[in-house]
């Protein structure tokens, strides 16, 4: 066990343990899994992306299932209906919690996914709406005629009609979503930063603090704490943070 992890299995955190998904976007499976041992059993929940999932196959998200690891499945399915139709029901045995797709691909590949999932499954099923690293002229370049927050609740509100269960969005478009969406409905928000400072490749990103009060009902962290010197002491920190919001999403 490593000393500066064993402060996260403190039950103070219990409130906003789940809150939070740490994103393993490392090259291969030892990389990661030296990551989540050196976090230690206190941390629950982590994103597993395209990298890692292509490098050691489902197999690995099977061991972190049996670890009594919580894993949003950041795959971003795109294409005809029934092909992601077919990806979803080989990804649906997996132990996963969320699994994602793009909502540009449309109502017919959202409502073929939603189809797709065994009807008794805990799985959530959410669409990925505006990266947070377009801006409003790269969606126009896209030929969308409409900014970058408009364009992503029209995309939120689509993944609604669809029966999904939430959206990945920016913070930034939170409020907006939220006035027009029930609460209920999720919002995975990447793009969080320890300090506005970290923009990196990202464009709309926001703190962790105020993406709670904006209403996310959980947040993506990935360089911000992967890269830290102290990685368990920065996502300590976090969690410290969003103790301090009164009332969650």
């Amino acid at each position: 066990m490593y000393q500066e992890a064993e402060i996260l299995q403190d039950t103070k955190y219990e409130r906003v343990r789940d809150k939070v998904y740490v994103a393993l976007d490392f090259p291969n499976g030892s990389a990661a899994a030296s990551f989540v041992e050196s976090m230690g059993p206190g941390v629950t929940h982590y994103k597993v992306g395209l990298e890692l999932l292509m490098a050691e196959g489902p197999q690995w998200i099977e061991q972190m299932g049996k670890l009594g690891k919580q894993i949003f499945l950041d795959v971003k399915l795109h294409d005809i209906p029934n092909t992601v139709a077919g990806a979803i029901r080989a990804l649906a045995h997996l132990p996963v919690s969320i699994i994602n797709i793009h909502a540009s691909g449309g109502r017919r590949m959202m409502e073929a996914a939603r189809e797709a999932l065994p009807a008794q499954t805990k799985i959530k099923l959410i669409g990925v709406t505006a990266l947070t690293s377009l801006a409003t002229e790269d969606v126009e370049w896209l030929g969308v005629r409409q900014t970058v927050s408009d364009w992503t609740l029209h995309l939120a509100k689509t993944c609604y009609d669809c029966g999904l269960d939430g959206v990945v969005a920016s913070a930034h478009e939170l409020t907006k979503i939220y006035e027009h969406l029930p609460k209920d409905f999720l919002t995975v928000i990447p793009g969080i930063r320890l300090n506005h400072n970290q923009m990196e490749d990202q464009v709309r990103v926001m703190t962790p603090v105020a993406a709670y009060q904006a209403g996310a009902s959980y947040l993506v962290i990935g360089r911000a704490i992967r890269s830290a010197p102290h990685p368990a002491r920065a996502l300590q920190e976090v969690w410290e943070s969003l103790l301090t919001v009164s009332t969650f999403h």
